[in-house]
């Protein structure tokens, strides 16, 4: 591996990552418990058991971290100027003193504190270790994972194709790459949004790195905790950054001073989707339990318990399939109507129980929204060409939940081809500008047409404000923190 070094020096290379620093694994097969931990059979006490007897894990783990360090140092004393940076697996206090940096990946770090598993105090200050205490000079990266949606490992792993589809879907979790993004502007690291686990250093670009906050001029301080749920600011020269992990509700933060929204980005062409963030943006995946996607993700969280978005079957015998291997969607599951209509060879199976669903939600703002519906790449079903959707207010009259809503008048209605195009796992659009009004309960119903041959499939609702989350603007009152996100502002 070290063979490389000479000709990557010579050409300029500043420094070299090194994957899998790791803690002693002592490699014992089945015949030693099939464990590789300290609490495996490392002296070979078991009957089975047939290696030679080993000095006790901590012995063997002192000398693994040691072997690590002479390996260092003998390296830098040949290439001085390189730059070493780690991907470290669960012990690191040994390797801070005599490398550059770390590579967070999200599993290490930001997706761990987005998840509600880890505080960002916890994170910051592991970050400052690294940043004060490494080998001169330092480099840390972190990253933030997009969400697979339930195959965390399906996706671009080997025979699994990452589509453009999904790339783009990953690519526009503006809220995710937001909270990721002010997390690290809390540290002095690096940051970077990648598409899952597997594809760091796409090419992904979002009007956040266009603001010209300047140089940081305090330390980040925490301005409100609940237990391990916080908020932070941290301010700049010319800005400051918010970030929330409150999991289910807002906070509203008085800046000190006029502070404006961020500009549009002048990089059109090389924002994520060609789009700003909207201001409102949410997900409503077909879970039969109901609530939002991702559920701990506060997606929905101006609305009170009675009226969480969910999605419920209507009428009809659906099927949900699981395949995370061909089936491009959200979540590691679809819902597919069990009997065909029509027949695709014109062989009529006669007219099946109208099959309905819908998604249902509360509107979080007044203005003109766009929804969209996953097109999900169904390689068991041939899927129809006229399924037939209707949003409309929700009928919040009736005395049984799950009963089938048949009053009230479509606002909006169209026919969805389902097999329109790849089935690559986009989105799907199915209105627009359609206006509604905050704190008002709608419903996307989809039915089966009996008269159209095909199966109807059914995934995740995205439902999009057509307003802007930037746009250069004075922000009047206090900055609004959305729960599980980050706001750049700047001063006025």
């Amino acid at each position: 591996a070290l063979s490389a070094l000479p000709a990557l020096t010579q050409a300029g290379v500043d420094g070299v990552y090194l994957d899998g620093v790791v803690d002693f694994d002592i490699g014992c097969g089945p015949s030693c418990n099939g464990k590789c931990n300290p609490t495996a059979d490392i002296n070979c006490t078991s009957p089975n058991c047939s290696h030679v007897p080993q000095p006790p894990y901590e012995v063997l783990h002192s000398r693994w971290i040691g072997l690590y360090a002479e390996w260092f140092r003998r390296v830098k004393a040949v290439y001085p100027s390189l730059i070493w940076v780690n991907n470290l697996a669960l012990e690191e206090g040994p390797f801070i003193p005599i490398s550059n940096g770390r590579q967070y990946e999200g599993g290490a770090g930001l997706d761990v504190i987005y998840a509600g598993n880890r505080a960002i105090s916890s994170f910051v200050s592991e970050i400052l270790t690294w940043t004060t205490t490494a080998v001169k000079p330092v480099y840390v990266n972190v990253h933030m994972n997009a969400n697979m949606g339930g195959g965390s490992w399906r996706i671009g792993r080997w025979q699994n194709i990452l589509t453009q589809g999904e790339t783009m879907r990953f690519a526009t979790d503006f809220r995710r790459m937001r909270f990721g993004l002010g997390v690290a502007l809390l540290t002095d690291a690096y940051y970077g949004f990648d598409i899952g686990g597997e594809f760091y250093g796409s090419p992904t670009y979002y009007t956040e790195y266009n603001a010209s906050l300047g140089e940081a001029v305090k330390d980040p301080v925490r301005i409100y905790a609940s237990g391990e749920q916080e908020v932070w600011i941290r301010e700049f020269a010319n800005g400051y950054v918010i970030v929330s992990s409150l999991e289910t509700q807002k906070y509203t933060w008085n800046p000190p001073q006029s502070v404006l929204e961020i500009p549009l980005s002048s990089e059109r062409t090389r924002l994520s989707g060609q789009k700003e963030a909207p201001a409102w943006s949410f997900v409503v995946d077909n879970s039969p339990m109901g609530g939002p996607y991702p559920v701990a993700g506060g997606d929905d969280w101006w609305a009170n318990d009675t009226s969480r978005s969910r999605f419920t079957v209507l009428s009809g015998n659906w099927t949900t399939v699981t395949d995370q291997t061909q089936s491009h969607q959200v979540g590691n599951s679809f819902m597919v109507s069990f009997t065909e209509p029509g027949g695709i060879s014109g062989t009529s199976q006669g007219f099946p129980p109208l099959y309905s669903a819908a998604w249902t939600f509360q509107a979080p703002a007044s203005g003109p929204f766009n929804f969209s519906t996953t097109a999900v790449d169904s390689h068991l079903y041939m899927l129809t060409d006229g399924a037939m959707v209707c949003l409309r207010v929700l009928n919040t009259s009736r005395s049984r939940p799950l009963a089938p809503r048949m009053v009230g008048n479509c606002m909006a209605s169209t026919t969805l081809d389902q097999r329109n195009n790849i089935r690559d796992g986009r989105w799907q659009s199915i209105f627009s500008s359609v206006m509604l009004q905050a704190n008002v309960s709608y419903e996307v119903v989809v039915t089966m047409d009996p008269s159209r041959s095909g199966y109807v499939a059914i995934d995740a609702l995205l439902v999009e404000s057509e307003s802007l989350y930037n746009g250069n603007g004075a922000i009047a009152g206090g900055v609004v923190i959305s729960p599980m996100d980050s706001r750049i502002v700047i001063k006025g």
